[in-house]
């Protein structure tokens, strides 16, 4: 019976040594995962820094036309108080520039449009990143306080199963008749009745 006790503790410490190897690869993979999603969200930020930059460069860039558009159109304003033979002609180009300005202004602020959502999708793809790691680095904690209770969580086990294994002994002795005395030296004896 003992030896069969012993296999049982044994295969119970084994389980548990097994349960303690595969969390700690869990606990592996999972820290890479985090790493990725880090390199990631470290990317997106990048990539959002960028669009920012370009979306001001942009949108600089697109005033500064449209003022030299505007102050064109305002010096073809004033050369058409030149002579009538010119006016016509004025006219025209005037109305050009007009029209010019005008679809370069609608360029302009469909650009804008497109940078504005473009920024805010990857604001929130940002933020789902980084919720994302915040989740994997909680699962990763979890992990690591698992990996550290093991040991413990063995003793707790191996001290239970003996603790209950003992009282089922007594039992069987007192069944069969068995006595237990004391000896000179200290020790104990089993002796039969009768």
């Amino acid at each position: 019976m003992l030896e069969k006790r012993e296999k049982e503790i044994f295969i119970l410490t084994k389980k548990l040594e097994d349960d303690s190897s595969e969390s700690l690869f869990g606990v592996k993979n999972l820290t890479a995962q985090e790493n990725n999603l880090l390199s990631e969200k470290e990317t997106l930020q990048a990539k959002k820094a960028l669009l920012k930059e370009n979306f001001a460069f942009e949108s600089d860039e697109a005033s500064n036309q449209v003022q030299r558009l505007i102050d064109e159109a305002n010096a073809l304003q004033q050369q058409l108080e030149s002579p009538h033979i010119q006016k016509a002609k004025l006219e025209l180009q005037f109305e050009r520039k007009k029209q010019k300005s005008s679809e370069r202004l609608n360029e302009i602020e469909n650009q804008k449009l497109e940078l504005k959502q473009m920024v805010e999708d990857l604001q929130r793809d940002l933020e789902t990143k980084g919720e994302a790691a915040g989740a994997m680095h909680a699962a990763v904690k979890k992990r690591d306080q698992t990996v550290v209770l093991l040991p413990g969580e063995r003793n707790r086990y191996s001290g239970c199963y003996i603790a209950v294994a003992a009282p089922s002994e007594t039992a069987t002795a007192e069944n069969n008749g068995v006595k237990r005395s004391h000896t000179d030296n200290g020790g104990s004896r089993p002796q039969l009745n009768g």
